[in-house]
């Protein structure tokens, strides 16, 4: 009996062995996949074909995530797209044909769609109308041998061939083994204290990071943190990255997702452009080789510098000193905020407002301002301000890639005349954001409001109406015009109606 169940649970162990061969071979690539990679602000994105069991391919793109320990993510609706509910393999491919299939068991959910849209419609100049439809993890990389190259703007990847010796690498630096940190790379650094520490793997956001802790410790950045070097496996293998960036602390990280937050590093955009990364798990090593001389961004040391002194002069200063460089529209949005906390006058908010839509591109200066018009519209007796930032954003309107931001402008200028009680000019502005926007169920309303309190009672109620006859919204229409605003919109224009209701002839109601 013993040898039975014995020989059965031999022949179970090579029929395992048989399938996870074949699935290996089923992975096998044709030949190498050249991917290109896009820097979209601060993510590297990456254009490419997908389809699910063959089917008819859609040019989509993906995120690349070395953090991630994902294979691929995709949100909802690119899962409904492709037709993954009922598909095996999703094949990902590129120009020359050879393509990248990674079975549909593997393929996450990625939940943040509102993360994706906002970077499909910010970038699309960079996309050709692609729409980002999810995230490839480090675990689709680690598969392969997997060369990335941001200075060339390409990812490769290619099967891995088993015995490779660390000596015969043509790198900088070789790391093997390679450690890992939850699935992910981390590269092990010494500082110019002679104390170990690490860096995270990451490719989210332009800047390299230092956590809080070490920010503490060497009192970063009114102090330098010294070298902070990365060894090799082989003796005179060494890089010192402080070399080629100035670490951002993780206490500053706005933005982008920093998981070295307490303590280590972590790279970014900036660190990684500077090097050739090769990923090859099957032999356990990673290779970094300079393709790009370092260069130190005094100008990033010098913007951190000034948000630690936490006052608007400190980034006033800079911005003079700096008033082009790659962080001065971040240190112009921070100055504002600092304006504004510190109690300061309508033109200095107004002069810092001009400044950080000066710094934005030309297609984005409307929607800058449209920005900032809702952001203030909450500061009392803000109109006149936001009047002149409402012109200012008007005159680049024509170049704006949403046609109807000049009557999102009048919109918001409109409600906030109404609110101060200033019904010509209120009207004024409703009117014309009525004819461009008539789904703007606030303006319609308040329009219905201004009527009303001019005794102008049949185009009050007609106002009142035309909202309160709207089937209430499931969804939103946009991030202002979302289901409960607008469903409010709805209650209102009906309670207003029943108000006004004896004052008009019957006949018009």
């Amino acid at each position: 009996m013993m040898r039975t169940l014995q020989f059965y649970q031999n022949v179970l162990a090579f029929l395992c062995v048989l399938l996870a061969a074949a699935v290996t071979a089923a992975e096998e690539l044709a030949g190498p996949v050249q991917l290109p990679v896009e820097i979209a602000g601060g993510y590297l994105v990456v254009p490419l074909d997908m389809a699910a069991d063959n089917g008819n391919p859609e040019e989509l793109a993906l995120l690349l995530d070395l953090g991630s320990p994902d294979t691929v993510s995709l949100a909802r609706i690119a899962h409904s797209l492709l037709g993954l509910g009922k598909a095996s393999v999703l094949t990902l491919t590129n120009e020359t044909n050879n393509q990248l299939s990674v079975p549909v068991s593997d393929i996450g959910l990625y939940e943040n769609k509102r993360e994706l849209d906002e970077i499909s419609r910010l970038h699309n100049d960079i996309l050709k109308e692609r729409k980002v439809a999810g995230v490839i993890g480090y675990g689709l990389l680690r598969q392969y041998r997997v060369t990335l190259e941001l200075a060339e703007k390409k990812l490769t990847i290619e099967n891995a061939q088993p015995g490779v010796a660390i000596q015969s690498l043509n790198a900088d630096v070789v790391l093997s083994p390679v450690v890992k940190q939850g699935e992910v790379p981390v590269l092990p650094l010494v500082l110019a204290n002679g104390e170990q520490s690490s860096m995270l793997l990451g490719s989210r956001g332009k800047d390299s990071y230092i956590g809080t802790n070490l920010v503490a410790q060497f009192d970063y950045p009114d102090n330098t943190v010294g070298a902070v070097t990365i060894a090799g496996a082989l003796p005179g293998m060494a890089v010192n990255l402080s070399e080629y960036v100035a670490f951002r602390p993780a206490q500053f990280a706005d933005k982008y997702k920093v998981k070295a937050a307490a303590e280590g590093f972590q790279s970014g955009i900036n660190l990684l452009s500077h090097f050739r990364i090769v990923f090859d798990d099957a032999n356990n090593y990673l290779a970094l080789t300079q393709v790009k001389a370092a260069d130190f961004p005094y100008e990033d040391l010098a913007y951190f510098k000034a948000r630690t002194v936490g006052d608007s002069e400190a980034l006033r200063s800079y911005l003079s000193k700096y008033p082009d460089k790659r962080l001065s529209k971040e240190a112009a949005e921070l100055r504002v905020q600092w304006l504004l906390a510190e109690g300061r006058s309508s033109e200095d908010i107004y002069q810092a407002v001009s400044q950080v839509i000066d710094l934005t591109q030309e297609m984005r200066r409307a929607e800058t301002a449209h920005h900032y018009i809702v952001e203030l519209s909450n500061l009392p007796d803000v109109l006149p301000l936001l009047e002149d930032i409402g012109k200012l954003g008007i005159s680049f309107s024509g170049a704006a890639l949403d046609g109807q931001l000049t009557n999102y402008i009048y919109a918001e200028l409109g409600l906030q005349a109404y609110k101060q009680g200033q019904l010509k000019t209120a009207w004024e502005y409703l009117l014309s954001a009525a004819f461009g926007r008539p789904e703007d169920l606030r303006v319609t309303l308040a329009l219905g409001r201004v009527y009303e309190q001019q005794k102008r009672y049949r185009r009050a109620y007609a106002r009142y109406k035309a909202v309160a006859s709207q089937p209430y919204y499931r969804l939103g229409l946009d991030k202002i015009l979302t289901a409960p605003v607008l469903n409010a919109c709805i209650d209102d224009a009906k309670v207003a109606m029943k108000n006004i209701a004896h004052k008009v002839p019957e006949l018009e109601r």
